[in-house]
């Protein structure tokens, strides 16, 4: 169901990547997400290097774009809200465009069932030209993504927290993003976790494991 997690990431995924059917004029929600992506993605990196636009937002979309959507999410609308607002724009992209996410869903399914499993690699000329450069949006020399992708990574792809202590920083747009930084307030979080965890629980473990499974009492 598209009320689930597993339903919001795998309808997002098609109507967003597949079949790609999100557009603005779809509903509110949907605009409401455009505006977001004109704000708060396109001016950063990789976005605005490698002139990424609005319409190549949603007419190109790929599953490194995906994974900002959720990043996203999380950072505007909260990390406990399970991408709600994502599901939103999901349905609104169905009831706009039924018969093309039909279509999509059908497609995938026969996929699934016809397609091998495991599929010979690319050719060698198509795995070289992955290596070529592209022109940025300022007219410098970029690295052209791996994986027919509009974008070499996402923005902030990886490890999200409620607190958005842990987040991916751009120091290039030639090279991709490798550092994480943690707050030192989630770092003493984490420690006491551990504390917690080595001090009482593997103990209690332990002596749990050393006692007979079979004792009476006298």
């Amino acid at each position: 169901m598209l009320s689930t997690v597993a339903g919001t990431a795998a309808a997002l995924s098609s109507c967003t990547v597949t079949d790609r059917i999100v557009d603005p004029s779809n509903g509110p929600k949907t605009r409401e997400l455009a505006r977001a992506v004109q704000r708060d993605l396109l001016p950063q990196e990789p976005y605005r290097s490698y002139g990424i636009t609005l319409d190549d937002f949603f007419t190109k979309a790929s599953p490194r774009m995906e994974v900002d959507l959720v990043a996203l999410s999380d950072r505007l609308k909260g990390w406990y809200t399970n991408d709600r607002w994502l599901r939103d724009v999901g349905l609104e992209a169905v009831r706009a465009h039924p018969r093309t996410y039909s279509r999509g869903v059908a497609g995938s399914t026969w996929g699934l069932l016809k397609d091998p499993l495991y599929r010979s690699p690319p050719p060698a000329a198509a795995s070289a030209a992955h290596g070529a450069s592209s022109a940025s949006a300022s007219g410098a020399a970029l690295p052209t993504p791996s994986e027919g992708e509009p974008i070499p990574a996402p923005h902030e792809g990886g490890i999200t927290t409620p607190d958005g202590s842990i987040y991916t920083v751009w120091t290039s747009p030639t090279v991709l993003p490798s550092r994480i930084t943690v707050t030192s307030s989630e770092m003493a979080r984490t420690s006491s976790s551990l504390c917690v965890i080595i001090t009482i629980v593997l103990p209690c473990s332990f002596i749990r494991r050393r006692m007979p499974k079979n004792s009476s009492t006298s």
